[in-house]
């Protein structure tokens, strides 16, 4: 149950910048810019996915599954 907590945690600041790197594409970046916030985005979802996975092996997800 704390990693799934601690998870939760995570997740609000990751969704912060996914969120600000959507507001930067909409105010026409240079393609340099484009490029950044697109390794931003790459980087975010990756990271958004370890959470997910972390959560979905944590002991109480695993003891919900076996219900």
């Amino acid at each position: 149950e704390t990693l799934g907590q601690c998870c939760e945690e995570m997740r609000r600041p990751v969704n912060g910048v996914v969120g600000s790197s959507d507001v930067l594409l909409e105010h026409d970046p240079t393609p340099a810019q484009r490029e950044m916030v697109d390794v931003i985005r790459r980087n975010t979802q990756t990271l958004l996915g370890l959470i997910n996975n972390a959560v979905d092996f944590s002991p109480a997800a695993l003891k919900k599954s076996r219900s």
